[in-house]
C-alpha cells in the first residue's frame, strides 16, 4: 500500500500495478512467493529448466514492462515498487 500526496485514501500497489489475475498467478508462479500468510512477497528461486521456460521469460519481460509504465503514472510509489 503507498499513499498518493494530498489523497485521503491508499493504493494497493500489487493489484493497481497488475490488473489481470490470471498474470498475477503467472507471477505468483515464477517470479515471486507468497509467505504462509500471504502477506509478503519472497523472491522465487527457480530452478535451472524453469529459467530456459520461454513462459517464464515472457511473464519477466511483461512484469518489468507493467512496471516502468505504473510508476510514470504513479511516481509516488516508486520507492514501494523499487525498494
Amino acid at each position: 500500500m503507498c499513499r498518493p500526496p494530498a489523497v485521503n485514501g491508499a493504493t494497493c500497489v500489487y493489484t493497481t500495478l497488475f490488473l489481470d489475475p490470471k498474470f498475477c498467478v503467472d507471477i505468483e508462479n515464477y517470479i515471486v512467493q507468497l509467505n504462509p500468510s500471504e502477506t509478503l512477497f519472497l523472491p522465487r528461486k527457480p530452478h535451472a529448466y524453469e529459467l530456459r521456460s520461454p513462459r517464464m521469460r515472457e511473464t519477466i519481460e511483461k512484469a518489468e514492462v507493467l512496471i516502468q509504465k505504473f510508476i510514470q503514472e504513479h511516481p509516488f510509489c516508486k520507492q514501494h515498487v523499487l525498494g
